[in-house]
């Protein structure tokens, strides 16, 4: 009876068990991955508790079988004993003696059966419980790769993002493009302010010296405003990388 119910428990714990080692998942969703090696951790726990109950029971069997055995071994002992004497007129005494042992012996084999598939039950429970464990280890491990790899790609789109805000500021700004219209305004006006005087001698070699020396101040901080953004544009690139 024992060995019955234990061979059908075997049979549905065991089965559930491999049809999760045998389950084909998306190993790219983590979602799905952290579901399973749920569903694994739930069925190793179930697994190890009846593997406690099977051994529990073997033990108890195991018990009873010592027993046993001592008593077949003490019976056996006490036929060859009165049956060994010498005196025929006592053999009688050994017939109940005789009908215990056979009794004993009846009950030795299911008891010893049983004891066997106590042990192979656990057996095939703890080795199904260390492909469980094993199979949770390796998604365990897929899980981490994949979310390192969504951690890693997620850093990159955010790079990737703050160079191209970058490319965007500093795009047809550069310090060349600057001072070219800076020198372009430059001669513009020197040559406005020429046709204007008409050429009189009233000391405006001083005045366009004057000029030009602002428009050169000009040109220089228009290149210090432009390399001083161009250092902050790599700056924010940096933190963002």
């Amino acid at each position: 009876m024992a060995e019955t119910f234990w061979q059908k428990l075997r049979d549905f714990t065991l089965g559930n068990a491999h049809a999760l080692l045998d389950m084909a998942i998306d190993i790219n969703s983590p979602a799905v991955i952290k579901q399973h090696i749920r569903n694994l951790e739930n069925a190793t726990t179930g697994l190890e508790g009846e593997a406690s109950v099977a051994e529990g029971n073997m033990t108890t069997e195991n018990d009873k079988l010592v027993v046993l055995d001592a008593q077949i071994k003490e019976l056996d002992a006490n036929i060859n004993f009165i049956l060994g004497d010498g005196d025929d007129s006592n053999d009688h005494l050994a017939e109940p003696l005789q009908a215990r042992l056979m009794a004993l012996e009846g009950r030795r084999k299911p008891l010893a059966d049983d004891i066997a598939g106590y042990k192979s039950t656990m057996d095939a429970l703890d080795h199904t419980v260390s492909a469980l464990k094993a199979k949770s280890e390796a998604m365990k491990g897929q899980l981490g790769f994949i979310e390192q790899q969504s951690h890693s790609a997620k850093f990159k789109d955010k790079a990737a993002s703050a160079i191209e805000a970058a490319s965007r500021l500093t795009a047809g700004s550069s310090v060349d493009n600057v001072t070219d219209r800076v020198i372009l305004q430059h001669n513009i006006s020197d040559a406005r302010l020429k046709r204007a005087m008409g050429g009189m001698e009233t000391g405006l070699s001083e005045d366009a010296l004057l000029g030009d020396v602002k428009t050169q101040l000009a040109i220089r901080k228009a290149k210090l405003r432009q390399q001083a953004q161009a250092a902050t544009g790599v700056d924010d690139q940096a933190r963002a990388c």
